[in-house]
């Protein structure tokens, strides 16, 4: 019987890190892991497969909930876009990415979810409720994200400079 957070040193040897980064998240979000273990045990583990775990100690980014969001955030860092707050209450609602700076969310968007009459009407809602509330929303799809990262690299990085001027 092992600790979640020595469970997670194991894996970090074998799981690449769409894998590894999935597996911390998903650890955090069912309450199995907080962040100051995982750093207590990477302190008394030198020379393993600390490195790749160090990450998500230093981040302290709230979990994700989705590949899709695990994927988003390394396309912030392939493309040097800040970091976000990532499954964040504003205005009444749960958010998946927020700049809070920049009064700017990010709904990331598929089909699974959003391509029914209900999560339609109710998106659209949220996002009026959102731009009443002085907030930007950019709805970014999986297609756009894998297929045109550089353009939605631009877009995001206009949306991100725009505001910081506006601010």
């Amino acid at each position: 019987m092992t600790t979640v957070a020595r469970t997670l040193l194991d894996l970090a040897a074998v799981l690449d890190d769409k894998a590894l980064a999935r597996a911390v998240n998903d650890a955090q979000l069912k309450c199995r892991l907080r962040l100051d273990d995982l750093a207590q045990l990477i302190a008394r583990s030198p020379g393993r497969s600390t490195s790749r775990l160090r990450t998500f100690v230093d981040r302290h980014d709230a979990p994700t909930r989705s590949v899709f969001e695990d994927a988003f955030l390394s396309f912030l860092d392939r493309y040097g876009l800040p970091r976000p707050r990532v499954n964040e209450d504003v205005a009444g609602y749960e958010v998946d990415v927020l700049w809070p700076e920049h009064k700017l969310v990010v709904e990331l968007d598929s089909r699974a979810y959003h391509d029914s009459e209900q999560p339609f009407e109710r998106d659209r809602n949220k996002d009026a409720d959102l731009l009443t509330a002085g907030y930007s929303v950019l709805r970014v799809t999986w297609r756009r994200l894998k297929d045109a990262p550089a353009l939605e690299a631009r877009r995001l990085a206009v949306l991100l400079a725009r505001s910081a001027a506006a601010g």
